[in-house]
């Protein structure tokens, strides 16, 4: 009697772990404060005199962003997108020069900002040394009064690259440097930054970054910084909530904040 052909085995199905998507949602608040004194044009073509303005600047902002993540065994690759609306208000007080007697009015205005954020970003896991790069842009009503150091506009600008670039061990230790990460970082003034960051142990959970912070306004422009990213652990029913705090400052007149909340879901 002719044996019977074995049955062909089903070839195992592809590993969670090797190939899977999720999409983040995320939202919340930020905002910024400082208070500068710039040399202004004193009208908006961009000819003509200056004079010195101490400004009093103050953003708030809310908004979104959705994100989908791709990771695979060599890494991540994320898109991703979001709006911010808000309100930068500026209090403007002319400086007097010598021989002037000093003037007291002060005039405050308003203007309304807006944010359309997009991105894309790419992490290979390489062990030790593990690679990060991120690109976007930031497109809209960003910022008014000297967004730029020394640019002297009141104009508002309307266009800002973002850029981001991470070497080393995201689980442990790795450094981070980086152009408008985010529009906690684009919206009123731009921010570059330095930093070091670690995963406490972990990659894809939980995450701090702390380092130091540059956003042109005189005459303090210099500021530290200490972010994070904290997730709640399995569990607890909640593990799918992640909250983002962010803050920066120079411990005197200028300081930059944002708490969002995110939640992911898996494809």
């Amino acid at each position: 009697m002719a044996q019977a052909p074995a049955p062909q085995q089903a070839a195992p199905p592809e590993s969670a772990d090797e190939f899977h998507q999720t999409l983040v949602f995320s939202g919340g608040v930020l905002g910024s404060y400082h208070e500068a004194q710039e040399d202004i044009l004193t009208n908006t073509s961009g000819c003509g005199s200056s004079q010195l303005l101490a400004l009093h600047q103050r953003v708030r902002a809310g908004g979104g962003e959705v994100a989908l993540v791709t990771t695979t065994p060599t890494g991540t690759g994320t898109w991703g997108g979001g709006l911010w609306v808000g309100q930068q208000r500026v209090g403007i007080q002319v400086v007097p020069t010598s021989g002037q007697a000093p003037t007291y009015q002060d005039t405050t205005l308003r203007y309304q900002l807006a944010d359309i954020h997009l991105y894309r970003e790419v992490q290979t896991d390489r062990g030790w040394l593990s690679v990060g790069v991120r690109t976007g842009l930031h497109i809209g009503s960003l910022g008014y009064y000297s967004y730029f150091d020394n640019d002297h506009s009141r104009g508002s600008t309307w266009l800002m690259p973002e850029l981001m670039l991470s070497l080393g061990n995201p689980r442990v230790l790795y450094s981070q440097a980086d152009l408008c990460y985010g529009a906690e970082n684009a919206m009123g003034a731009y921010t570059t930054r330095l930093a070091l960051g670690s995963g406490l142990g972990q990659l894809g959970g939980s995450n701090l970054l702390a380092g130091f912070a540059h956003s042109p306004h005189q005459p303090t422009p210099s500021m530290a910084f200490v972010s994070a990213r904290l997730r709640l652990p399995g569990g607890t029913g909640l593990s799918a909530l992640g909250l983002e705090p962010y803050f920066a400052t120079d411990f005197a007149r200028h300081q930059i904040f944002s708490l969002k909340m995110s939640y992911r879901l898996a494809r």
